[in-house]
């Protein structure tokens, strides 16, 4: 169900606040207003500032913005 429900977001902006927290050594996360988690590439500059990312893909459970 999660998996539907994520899918419904792909091609979608959204707006997050990305962590400083490096996951799979290459992504940060943030959450979307539905709190879905979206991993963008690590960018040092973005840590904790309000972005608009489009959500571009799904690899496994979690959701790809750039």
């Amino acid at each position: 169900m999660r998996e539907a429900f994520y899918r419904r977001f792909l091609g979608e902006q959204v707006s997050i606040i990305p962590e400083g927290k490096l996951y799979k050594g290459r992504f940060m996360r943030g959450y979307s207003e539905q709190y879905i988690p979206i991993y963008i590439p690590y960018r040092k500059s973005l840590e904790n500032n309000l972005i608009s990312v489009r959500i571009e893909a799904m690899e496994g459970n979690f959701l790809i913005g750039g």
